[in-house]
């Protein structure tokens, strides 16, 4: 008996005082190289490193740490283990983070300080785990139930990945999305989502550590708290483990149900535009009822016009600011009409008939969506008479729906009074829909704001799906994007595609991991998506998680994708 407690490794020997130091020195140095070994494994299994295997064993060194520290002696391994993982998991978020140390907006200040506070959270989260795993270790290591130590761990996981995000963040490290060029992976996020992806991942690493662990492993003695094993001590221990155990599957299973695929709970609210049961009517009209109209797929054409983040500090009066969306919807039109000459009528006039022939049963005409990035100008473009005019012209010449990004002031008819206490008179960052005719459609406002780079703004309320042609498109902004329930509760609002608008020439290597989370979102949901990036990186992802198209990132670009209505 060690100290009252089995240990999973061999029967200590007795040893001179030298030699004992030695391996104490030894194992004190192994408790932090493990944990941080596990932090430079985490940078390189997510973009843009993006070797995503390296996660499926990236977690197996502070595992092993914290099995093997929870079956030993005394608090001061637990101590150090919780130390070097926090300063691992610091690592982790910085070594992803750190371009957001050379953004141009905020203060160096606030970019130092806001890469630190992710990179503490980075650490809490694998703090945490270790914690835990290192409680699995003490309470789950005698022969006949180790086996509850990789499942267990795996959901303790899941419960720190979703506790972050919803009480302290806003958004987590969601270790599933790794895995987003894994099409057996994105197969199963259609079930679990990115969260039990992360489960899956979680769980092999705590089984390929306990797993090494048991190679060795010759338990010694008694129960840990000095009774025979199977005396009274270990009864009692037993019946606390099962309580630690329901504690914790329940607390798995409601991160799951809360921020995955599989139950009816999440944070935000979606609502349809103008009418979200129009889109469930449709559906059922076009399931066989007489006179119905068939739903037509929607053409969707994407514009990166590649304005760089200097074109925009430099053009700093309103006639610069005009030139530029000059220059965008130049680009459009020709993008419309390159889209026309390679798959027929891919727009109409907005004097046309938008029905059948007949107005029966007919299918519908194509309509065809022009979406273009996050703030394609840098003002309150929508109060621009001139703006307008050039928009209204465009739309109706093409006879297509715009959408785009544009910062909207604050509006006392759209956010309330501005007398109010309560009122944010910041500025929103939004997404305007415009139909063929001109008129305003909807507007979005984004939700999950940045902090420092987007400090000007204040944050939308509710997710927005617009209709447009029979189609329900779900409308995100940039880092919406990251959240798991912003694109669930847009598709349960009755969007049929998702179109994300992003801007992300000034955040470096970070835009590859927002690609990695547009697949996600597709493989999820099975519908398809799209992202639209001034400089890129702009794509469509199909409803199985595949990019079926991509602009380069060296110029101005365009795609056109043809959406079929969902079934």
């Amino acid at each position: 008996m060690v100290h009252g407690r089995p240990h999973w490794g061999k029967a200590p020997e007795e040893g001179t005082g030298s030699s004992r130091r030695a391996e104490a020195a030894g194992r004190k140095e192994r408790e932090w190289v493990l944990p941080l070994a596990s932090g430079i494994l985490l940078v390189a299994a997510y973009p843009p490193v993006d070797a995503g295997w390296l996660a499926w064993i990236a977690l197996v060194p502070v595992s092993w740490a914290a099995l093997r520290a929870g079956s030993g002696p005394g608090v001061g391994r637990g101590r150090r283990l919780l130390a070097a993982s926090f300063a691992a998991g610091m690592l982790w978020g910085g070594g992803i983070f750190h371009p957001l140390l050379w953004i141009q907006e905020g203060t160096a200040a606030e970019r130092v300080g806001g890469t630190a506070v992710i990179a503490l959270l980075t650490g809490t989260i694998l703090a945490l785990y270790a914690a835990a795993v290192f409680s699995l270790g003490r309470r789950f290591h005698a022969p006949g139930r180790q086996w509850l130590i990789p499942p267990l761990a795996a959901s303790a996981w899941v419960c720190v990945e979703y506790l972050v995000r919803a009480v302290a963040a806003g958004f987590s490290s969601y270790l599933g999305v790794t895995q987003w060029r894994s099409p057996g992976m994105l197969a199963a996020a259609a079930y679990g989502g990115v969260y039990g992806v992360s489960w899956l991942i979680a769980a092999v690493n705590a089984a390929l550590a306990w797993a090494v662990l048991r190679r060795d492993a010759t338990p010694v003695g008694s129960g840990g708290d000095g009774a025979p094993e199977g005396g009274q001590g270990e009864t009692y221990r037993v019946a606390r483990s099962r309580g630690f155990l329901a504690a914790l599957g329940a607390a798995a299973l409601a991160a799951v149900i809360a921020g995955g695929q599989v139950g009816p709970v999440h944070r935000l609210a979606g609502s349809g535009e103008p009418a979200a049961g129009l889109l469930a009517g449709e559906a059922a009209a076009g399931a066989g009822a007489p006179g119905a109209r068939a739903a037509a797929p929607l053409r969707v054409v994407l514009v990166q016009p590649h304005i760089l983040p200097e074109v925009y500090r430099e053009a700093g009066t309103l006639d610069a600011q005009r030139a530029l969306w000059r220059r965008a919807f130049d680009q459009a039109l020709r993008a419309v009409e390159a889209a026309r000459a390679l798959g027929g009528a891919a727009g109409r006039r907005a004097d046309e008939p938008r029905d059948g022939i007949d107005g029966s049963d007919a299918p519908a005409a194509v309509e065809t969506l022009v979406v273009m990035p996050e703030t394609v100008v840098h003002y309150g473009a929508w109060r621009d008479p001139r703006f307008r005019e050039a928009l209204d012209s465009f739309v109706r010449s093409a006879g297509v729906y715009w959408l785009g990004g544009l910062p909207r002031p604050f509006d006392p008819a759209e956010d309330g009074p501005a007398r109010s206490g309560a009122a944010d008179l910041r500025e929103r960052n939004s997404a305007y829909l415009v139909d063929p005719g001109g008129s305003l459609v909807g507007v979005y406002d984004k939700i999950f704001v940045i902090p420092i780079a987007e400090n000007q703004f204040a944050p939308g309320r509710a997710v927005r799906v617009f209709q447009v042609g029979g189609h329900g498109v779900g409308v995100g902004i940039c880092s919406d994007v990251v959240a798991p329930d912003h694109a669930l509760a847009a598709v349960r609002a009755g969007a049929s595609s998702l179109h994300y608008l992003a801007s992300l020439g000034h955040i470096g290597s970070i835009a590859r991991l927002e690609r990695a989370f547009v697949v996600f979102r597709a493989a999820e949901h099975r519908v398809f998506v799209t992202q639209t990036a001034t400089t890129g990186f702009t794509l469509v992802v199909d409803p199985r998680g595949r990019i079926v198209a991509h602009a380069g990132t060296d110029g101005p670009g365009a795609l056109a994708v043809t959406v079929e209505p969902r079934r």
